[in-house]
């Protein structure tokens, strides 16, 4: 499972947040760069997180990824073109209605499916709703940077980095020690939320 967020402008994501990230998520980093309005892509740590750091000034939309399905390229990271070329799709989780393949991610044939058959936004929006409860997505407008954020499953309670609130897409790749838990006491951030007080 990858991991997906959107990175608060001014913050630097430690040092020790991206090694976790890496080391549960290592095929790769993608970056959506809402002042540049352009997609960044790496299969190389050190070359991910010297992107982050140098664009700390802007917001931007993470993704680490885990591949489930397909190769391990650039081509198979995410930030997928929809809609000729007016969107930009990032998925967190594995698809129930797609399947992926040795050389294409099951977000890839997703993504295939909906430009072949010219599907536009309010229907791209509607097919996720109800086809895929279990996974996290975000699409981004690429002409004005408006995010959509479609009702599947709920995302990560906000997490606190630096002062800054992030809200992670799952708990998968977040190493609970950095957070301040005992992670031999939880098995999930979403059994602290309902056990505070442990």
């Amino acid at each position: 499972m990858c991991m997906l967020f959107i990175k608060p402008k001014s913050l630097i994501l430690p040092t020790n947040y991206h090694e976790s990230l890496w080391q549960k998520n290592s095929d790769g980093l993608s970056v959506w760069n809402k002042s540049t309005k352009s997609l960044f892509k790496t299969l190389c740590k050190n070359e991910a997180y010297n992107y982050l750091v140098s664009n700390a000034e802007s917001e931007l939309i993470v993704h680490y990824r885990f591949g489930t399905s397909g190769k391990s390229t650039i081509k198979q990271l995410h930030g997928f073109d929809i809609i000729e070329n007016k969107y930009i799709l990032f998925h967190n989780g594995v698809l129930s209605s797609f399947n992926g393949t040795s050389d294409l991610s099951d977000t890839q044939n997703l993504v295939n499916y909906f430009n072949k058959n010219n599907y536009e936004l309010y229907e791209v929006l509607k097919y996720l709703e109800q086809y895929e409860k279990s996974s996290r997505f975000l699409i981004i407008d690429k002409r004005n940077n408006e995010i959509h954020k479609p009702n599947c499953t709920k995302w990560n309670d906000i997490t606190l980095i630096d002062g800054y609130e992030v809200r992670f897409s799952n708990s998968y790749a977040i190493d609970y020690n950095l957070l301040g838990f005992d992670e031999r006491y939880f098995d999930d951030y979403d059994d602290f939320m309902e056990n505070p007080e442990y």
